[in-house]
């Protein structure tokens, strides 16, 4: 079963594109002719396949602006890593960025202070 990936879709799919359609409403017809031809186990296949691309295309445009982050840390780092987004109600991510602007923000004020004391 799993070996049978729209055998017949594929072979309508040529079909009913064979007189390449000029316009989005020819395109159209064309699909719609495609999968009324589909008998049902290849529309079941069909429509799965479509329900996953667009879950997947959803996922990736809801996460566009993040970037991964794949990272080791010894038992007990994660462990209070763990405590903290308990504590904070958040979860990892939200913790990681949280703890990163914090430290960030003391940076910048360490900085500051180093500069005021040179100058003044």
């Amino acid at each position: 079963m799993q070996e049978r990936v729209l055998e017949g879709a594929l072979e309508v799919y040529d079909l009913a594109l064979e007189n390449k359609p000029v316009n989005e409403d020819e395109r159209y017809q064309a699909i719609y002719a495609m999968f009324d031809i589909l008998d049902i186990r290849d529309k079941k296949d069909l429509k799965s396949k479509l329900g996953k691309a667009l879950t997947q295309r959803k996922f990736r445009d809801k996460t566009k602006e993040l970037k991964r982050l794949n990272t080791f840390m010894v038992e007990t780092t994660k462990s209070q890593l763990d405590e903290l987004c308990q504590h904070y109600n958040k979860n990892i991510q939200d913790m990681i960025k949280q703890v990163i602007e914090l430290s960030y923000q003391q940076m910048a004020n360490d900085k500051k202070k180093e500069k005021s004391e040179i100058s003044g």
